[in-house]
């Protein structure tokens, strides 16, 4: 998605660490680098080629090993995961209470 909007290597990493690992700030000590997805060098428009995650963690790809052996990543990929259950249970009881209140 972020090669069909345009969004450069920087820009995708940014993303990926944000929605991933939930780390926004460049100076994280745990964030995917741009050697975790491809070895290409960049061409001259700056974009990731076009690929499937659920796709590159299945095959041997540069991306499988920090996703699946890094303790760090891995955590930080569960406690993200966990956090945005939370959110939605906690937003899902939110609306049931709302809805059995007559809103």
């Amino acid at each position: 998605m972020c090669t069909t909007l345009r969004l450069n290597r920087q820009e995708t990493l940014d993303i990926v660490n944000a929605v991933i690992l939930g780390q926004t700030s460049p100076d994280a000590d745990i964030m995917l680098a741009e050697s975790d997805f491809t070895e290409q060098e960049a061409d001259t428009s700056g974009l990731f080629p076009k690929f499937d995650l659920s796709t590159v963690v299945k095959g041997a790809t540069p991306l499988r090993q920090p996703l699946l052996e890094n303790q760090h990543i891995r955590n930080a990929f569960v406690k993200r995961y966990c956090g945005v259950i939370e959110q939605f249970l906690q937003w899902k009881k939110y609306h049931e209470n709302l809805k059995s209140r007559g809103f």
